[in-house]
């Protein structure tokens, strides 16, 4: 995969560039503190066979730089150490294929920029990018959607200005695309015209985690097209905060600006959204979480794999075999959710109110999305910010492409424009199981507890 983005090979945007920087995971590869000149890692594709420049070795990973002259297409690709050579790799080589490094590493969040922010709407930015090609491509940078007037690629990487009209922000979406060539990871920049737009005072050294959920969905179930329900949910984490540490909640961008996450993830963690991805010490919250409501009680049991994780399906039709359906519980009103502590945290009481629920008033139009035109979508309701989501995951590699898109204040409607789209996977027609190709819009409501509130479908993404 791209050092930079991470973002895996099935998707578009992660064949590996010429010249570019690129990471080989898998086990036993070499071993930890390895002398990089003692492993080598080729590239073959029929009779034509490479050999990248190994930078640094583990025993789980191997980081190497691609030869200039590699081979375009599809090419295998092995790691030889001590006289072992791993199972070929199966890859795909661009000309150019560009990563955005971000200061955790991880291919999302804050980018690695040669000065610090906040940066001013006029302002020269310089982001650090491997994967230009070679020689280096002409390319286009976006800022929060907006496309920069001015754009030079340098040794490091890529320098450009921050639009005049740039929204502002802690995490203003940055996106480079060269000529011809595959969209990058989304990496994030503060931009503000006065202040620090990342300046949140706290002295909590707990953060909550605590979504009261309602889900209106239509998707895909085995050899049923059209499978409607309904969902009240929540779940609740408290962990401990880990300095200059972010979780994807955090990285949102502004309202009328786009963002998106390509990862690998355990689809495991797809169930559990946000708290798969987030950092920190789980903390000990008590034997159980209560919600009490408009409709009454309900308990939040503790995870069976990780303990510090509660959640509970709180009414609805959702399709699962652990939970009949009942009456939904999340009607709108004021809540109060009690966690009782431990030797970990203190007790806490959280008030929330949940507002009328967000509802999609085009999603029955929708059945298949052509990625390079985008896609408008249109609602009503809703409280707090609201979100448009375009999501689908690749199941054989486990790579997810999400696509997230922040509405302007009592808009009602957005369009995803297809730059967002284009690492997001096709979907599969022969796919079978859980949905996992949707379309939809979310409603957050924060701060504090947050109540989300979403309205999805299942797409087919062309």
């Amino acid at each position: 995969m791209n050092a930079a983005s991470r973002m895996p090979l099935s998707l578009e945007g992660g064949a590996l560039a010429r010249g570019g920087a690129f990471r080989i995971q898998g086990p036993r590869l070499a071993v930890d503190g390895a002398n990089p000149g003692d492993v080598s890692v080729r590239i073959r594709q029929g009779e034509v066979q490479r050999t990248a420049a190994v930078l640094q070795a583990g025993a789980e990973s191997v980081e190497a730089i691609l030869p200039a002259d590699a081979p375009l297409g599809e090419a295998e690709l092995t790691v030889t150490f001590r006289n072992q050579t791993s199972t070929p790799f199966r890859v795909r080589i661009a000309a150019a294929s560009p990563g955005i490094y971000t200061r955790n590493g991880l291919g999302w969040g804050p980018a690695d920029t040669s000065r610090s922010g906040p940066f001013r709407p006029g302002q020269m930015v310089e982001v650090r990018v491997t994967g230009l090609g070679v020689p280096p491509s002409r390319v286009k940078v976006t800022v929060g959607g907006l496309r920069s007037p001015r754009t030079a690629v340098t040794a490091g990487g890529v320098r450009f200005q921050v639009p005049g009209r740039s929204p502002e922000g802690c995490h203003v979406p940055v996106i480079i695309r060269p000529e011809g060539g595959a969209v990058s990871n989304s990496a994030t920049i503060p931009v503000a015209r006065a202040g620090d737009p990342c300046a949140v005072p706290t002295s909590d050294p707990v953060r909550e985690f605590v979504a009261l959920t309602r889900v209106s969905a239509d998707v895909r179930i085995g050899a049923n097209p059209h499978f409607e329900f309904v969902s009240d949910g929540a779940i609740a984490s408290f962990r401990r905060v880990v300095e200059a540490a972010i979780d994807p909640w955090d990285a949102l961008p502004p309202r009328g600006s786009c963002t998106t996450f390509s990862q690998k993830v355990a689809l495991g963690n797809l169930s559990r959204p946000g708290l798969g991805l987030q950092r920190g010490q789980g903390l000990d919250a008590g034997s159980a979480i209560q919600i009490y409501g408009p409709s009454g009680e309900r308990t939040l049991a503790r995870g069976r794999e990780d303990k510090t994780i509660y959640s509970a399906i709180l009414g609805g039709n959702a399709p699962s075999l652990l939970s009949p359906p009942s009456p939904l519980f999340l009607s709108p009103g004021p809540y109060t959710v009690i966690a009782p502590g431990s030797d970990a945290m203190r007790a806490r009481s959280i008030q929330v109110t949940v507002p009328a629920h967000i509802e999609s008033t085009n999603r029955q139009a929708i059945d298949e999305v052509e990625r390079a035109q985008g896609v408008r979508l249109t609602w009503r309701g809703g409280g707090g910010d609201v979100f448009v989501v375009a999501v689908n995951v690749d199941v054989p590699s486990g790579a997810i492409g999400l696509c997230v898109c922040a509405a302007p204040d009592g808009a009602g409607e957005f369009t995803i424009p297809p730059l967002m789209l284009a690492n997001l996977p096709v979907t599969d027609p022969k796919a079978s199981g859980l949905p996992l190709s949707l379309l939809g819009v979310v409603a957050v409501k924060r701060p504090g507890a947050m109540v989300i509130s979403a309205s999805v479908k299942s797409v087919m993404f062309r």
